[in-house]
């Protein structure tokens, strides 16, 4: 029987942002290199038991697009999580926890993403069980201990309608709620030590930039400008 629950949850996954069901406990995580371990929690706000499935996912700069320096994609994920399958009763809380079990770089913040995918069994008119999978997916960062200098600011230049971003530092920096000339535009993130290029900008006239960062926590900070 949960050989079976497995298989469905692969073939039924549906990438949604938030569920009625098992919720993640946090927006973001940070691992600091001298933990042994990282701690996420789970609770299911639901009636009825839930399966899930966590895993650790590579970024492979799926949240930056138009990155000009490429990213090396991650042939094995240098972390596990347990336990990887379980079953969540309703009403209740479950931790997971995180190890990480490789090498990573030493002068950046490196990205990942925890995937938490959780299937309720439901009935169907007929009174037959349907099985429909919900997948949350949340920032991991690895985080050195030799970063203690301070997150550095971006800088920016315009091309026409083609914008460059550039992040000197060795930290990720968030482009949370990015507006341009007040409408709202994907941002994504601009990876340590690497460049962005997208056509963010009108092809003509004034470029006004605004966006805010997050901090440890998944709290975003005051928004920042920049007119190009």
């Amino acid at each position: 029987m949960l050989l079976r629950h497995l298989c469905l949850l692969a073939a039924l996954i549906l990438p949604v942002t938030t569920t009625a069901g098992v919720v993640v406990g946090g927006l973001r995580f940070i691992y600091p290199q001298e933990a042994k371990s990282l701690s996420v929690s789970l609770r299911n706000t639901a009636n009825e038991p839930y399966l899930v499935q966590s895993k650790i996912l590579p970024d492979n700069a799926q949240d930056s697009a138009g990155l000009l320096s490429s990213v090396a994609k991650q042939v094995k994920v240098p972390f596990i999580v347990t336990p990887p399958l379980f079953l969540i009763p309703g009403k209740n809380e479950h931790q997971l926890r995180i190890i990480a079990t490789g090498n990573l770089p030493q002068d950046r913040e490196s990205l990942f993403w925890l995937s938490v995918s959780a299937i309720p069994s439901v009935k169907d008119a007929s009174g037959s069980s349907v099985l429909i999978a919900f997948r949350q997916q949340v920032k991991l960062i690895w985080r050195p201990a030799s970063l203690i200098e301070k997150q550095g600011k971006l800088r920016w230049e315009r091309h026409q309608s083609d914008v460059i971003v550039r992040n000197d530092s060795a930290w990720y920096i968030t482009l949370s709620g990015m507006q341009i000339n007040g409408k709202t535009q994907v941002g994504g993130v601009v990876p340590p030590f690497s460049r962005r290029q997208q056509p963010w900008c009108p092809a003509a006239g004034k470029c006004t930039i605004s966006w805010q960062d997050m901090d440890d926590m998944g709290q975003k900070k005051p928004r920042e400008h920049v007119t190009l």
